[in-house]
């Protein structure tokens, strides 16, 4: 049985407000930077581009912080 061709009777979820696209503002950056540093063990959902040297870089300074 095939679940995608099914019908449901909940409705579809969709994003709160549509997301912004390209680099971020400097003030969600510093809003980022706040919910990190409080929070008790920080996860970050990372893209594929994360593994480019540079970038890994920055995340490994980014949580040097939190071991």
């Amino acid at each position: 049985m095939d679940v995608m061709m099914g019908e449901a009777d909940n409705k579809m979820l969709t994003p709160v407000f549509p997301p912004i696209l390209g680099a971020a503002s400097e003030d969600l950056i510093a809003q980022a930077v706040t919910e990190i540093n409080e929070s008790k063990t920080p996860v970050l959902l990372l893209g594929m581009s994360a593994s480019r040297p540079e970038t890994a870089q920055t995340v490994r300074t980014l949580f040097a912080n939190y071991q």
